[in-house]
């Protein structure tokens, strides 16, 4: 959903990928491997360093994990070195502080089920596991046509460009997002 040749988000998005076993609701898997995303992003150079994470999970839930405090830490340092994307301690983030909807249904997604063959699965409902890596793509995208935005400034496009649903709820809109920071640029 976030990064893929044909029908990914953001196709040129460099994917660096961290497993964790979030069935134990330990959160302490999870703080490792954002510890080790941010060991990867000091090797790389300016310019390439990973910018945002895709959690789908909820790490700083206390209702849903244990030790909480060991992942809120690690996320207090990702946001620290710049790396934007972390639900907080109440498992949400800022984007539904900010009411910011997410396409989270009707999708297609790549598959491989058996090495080598590849397909595609057409789902009519999903969830939050969807929206969040989304959300990522497009900012990857807003990020390739300005490197310089802080991710402040990223989320604030995000919500300043975002289209008005039937319901009132202000609904992600990658098209005005990308050709706002274009212009903008430009400018």
């Amino acid at each position: 959903l976030l990064a893929g040749k044909t029908i990914g988000v953001a196709p040129d998005a460099n994917i660096y990928y961290a497993a964790w076993p979030s069935w134990l609701e330990d959160s302490r898997y999870a703080a490792d491997a954002l510890d080790w995303v941010l060991e990867q992003n000091e090797a790389l150079p300016e310019g390439e360093k990973i910018r945002v994470v895709s959690v789908s999970a909820a790490p700083g839930s206390a209702d849903m994990f244990q030790n909480t405090d060991l992942w809120n830490a690690a996320a207090a340092r990702a946001e620290e070195a710049g790396v934007l994307g972390f639900p907080d301690e109440d498992g949400s983030s800022v984007f539904a502080k900010n009411a910011l909807a997410l396409p989270c249904s009707y999708r297609t997604t790549a598959e491989e089920y058996t090495a080598g063959q590849f397909g595609y699965t057409h789902y009519g409902q999903g969830g939050l596991s969807w929206g969040i890596p989304y959300c990522a793509g497009v900012m990857a995208l807003g990020w390739q046509v300005d490197p310089t935005l802080t991710g402040d400034e990223i989320m604030r496009y995000l919500l300043s460009t975002a289209a008005t649903g039937t319901d009132g709820n202000s609904i992600i809109d990658p098209v005005h997002f990308v050709e706002t920071l274009e212009t903008n640029r430009s400018t």
